[in-house]
């Protein structure tokens, strides 16, 4: 299924600088987060000569858990819940594609590889699934790799990251037939903000581009 893996902030497993119960100086904290992620336009391709490039809008409201080793490496893991709509031609004729409160499930890390005053430069992978079994049983899989800088000014962290990702969208608009999808330009640039004080919680809003347009607000709380 399609929907739009965020990067967020790359350095996120840098910025929770404290949280409301796990002391500072412990190894290991984890933070609780919920995100609603919105795709405008998905670039997507196929290899069949009589469907025309798709159209489709989609978004997933989804929560959060993550481990955070030394505000240095996060491991993490979201599901949540995906509403897709598809539409394309085929033949000259005109499918419409409507999947409504699919699982949506992904995992991933993220790590700061440096550090100097307050300029980060990170990098995260992620692995993503979708699954439904609604009539045109689409099933989807996602992986995405990116690396960005972030910079902090006063309690802000703007960040911009580069991100190359592989996309399979298999769907069976009638029984007995497939049609298979995938992303029609892997690169893809990020940009956004992050608002904290650097104390028990933060807030994101970012916009994607180039290999699809999205946009996702999300908000991490440390403990």
């Amino acid at each position: 299924m399609i929907f739009y893996a965020h990067a967020e902030d790359v350095n996120s497993a840098a910025l929770l600088q404290k949280g409301f119960f796990i002391p500072d100086t412990a190894f290991a904290n984890f933070r609780l987060g919920a995100c609603f992620d919105n795709v405008t336009s998905k670039n997507l391709k196929t290899n069949h000569s009589n469907i025309s490039k798709p159209k489709s809008k989609d978004w997933v409201l989804k929560g959060s858990i993550t481990l955070n080793l030394k505000e240095f490496i996060d491991f993490f893991g979201s599901m949540g819940e995906q509403n897709l709509s598809l539409e394309f031609y085929q033949k000259n004729q005109k499918i419409h594609l409507h999947n409504a409160k699919s699982f949506y499930g992904e995992v991933g890390s993220r790590v700061t590889l440096i550090q100097i005053k307050n300029t980060s430069f990170a990098a995260s992978v992620k692995y993503a699934l979708s699954h439904t079994s609604n009539d045109f049983a689409p099933s989807f899989h996602q992986w995405f790799i990116t690396t960005g800088l972030s910079q902090k000014v006063f309690l802000l962290y703007p960040y911009f990251t580069i991100s190359f990702m592989g996309t399979n969208l298999n769907v069976h608009p009638s029984k007995g037939s497939k049609i298979e999808f995938e992303n029609e330009d892997r690169i893809g640039i990020t940009t956004g903000i992050s608002l904290s004080t650097g104390s028990y919680i933060f807030l994101n809003v970012e916009g994607l581009f180039l290999n699809e347009t999205a946009y996702s607000i999300s908000s991490e709380v440390r403990f």
